[in-house]
């Protein structure tokens, strides 16, 4: 996830000003240190925010973020979450994340706090959405086999017409996108 999140976390993050850390930058570091991140460095420079001042009050410091889960993280969360490969199937995606995490974002509080919420808010509504949109593939899956067997069964019964083709191509294709889902489950 990146973002901007208003604290440094070493003072080598920052350029001028009073040089020293502040409560949050001590929250935020334990936090990426306790979910295993990984804080990916930008390849533009260190600094992503400056005050545009010259001189003895110029200040620079690094607030934006990308943050990884490491591959080697044993994080245990209560009750689970886990990201679905098979939402990456689903166009709307990425739209929908960017404007839960805006929709997410609290007025106030510290950085930390900020985040924590934000993850908390998109969780939810990943949550909701994949009740909405994909239910149980198993189910689904079953019912789709349901749907092309009746086609068939009709196909045997009354011949194969235009009309009942179409019919069973576009359940074969539902089919198809459930097993796939349930592949990459």
């Amino acid at each position: 996830m990146a973002g901007e999140f208003n604290a440094i976390i070493k003072l080598s993050e920052k350029k001028g000003g009073v040089m020293q850390l502040d409560p949050s930058s001590y929250l935020f570091w334990d936090s990426i240190s306790t979910l295993h991140l990984i804080d990916i460095k930008s390849s533009n420079g260190l600094f992503t925010w400056n005050n545009r001042r010259v001189g003895e009050c110029w200040i620079a410091e690094r607030l934006d973020r990308f943050l990884l889960v490491s591959s080697s993280a044993q994080v245990s969360h209560s009750p689970s979450f886990k990201f679905q490969l098979m939402w990456l199937r689903d166009p709307t995606l990425h739209a929908l994340v960017e404007q839960w995490w805006r929709k997410g974002r609290s007025a106030f509080g510290i950085a930390m706090f900020t985040f924590a919420k934000q993850l908390q808010f998109v969780k939810f509504q990943l949550k909701q959405w994949n009740r909405k949109g994909f239910g149980n593939i198993f189910q689904a899956k079953k019912a789709a086999q349901t749907v092309l067997n009746g086609i068939t069964s009709e196909i045997k019964e009354q011949g194969l017409s235009e009309a009942l083709l179409r019919k069973d191509d576009r359940a074969l294709k539902a089919l198809e996108e459930w097993e796939l889902r349930e592949e990459i489950y």
